[in-house]
């Protein structure tokens, strides 16, 4: 899955909800059987594609095909 700009998506990737919008934080990324910390293939498996995203305003949303127009890669993790 790719950002709205043509990146890809990467596990631990920081984001941005719009312009002035709240973070979040690239958690899992369902395709690839990658998810991170507490996140674990076997309960989110179950939703074949996409990624998730845990944000402290929304919590945490599923994007199934492809990410929001509105958000935005602010950070790689290192």
């Amino acid at each position: 899955m790719k950002y709205p700009d043509r990146q890809q998506v990467k596990l631990s990737d920081g984001v941005q909800f719009g312009a002035n919008g709240p973070s979040g934080r690239v958690v899992g990324i369902v395709d690839a059987d990658e998810y991170e910390g507490d996140f674990r293939a076997t309960e989110w498996s179950y939703l074949a594609t996409g990624v998730l995203i845990e944000s402290d305003k929304y919590g945490l949303i599923h994007f199934p095909s492809e990410l929001d127009s509105d958000i935005v890669l602010v950070s790689r993790a290192t």
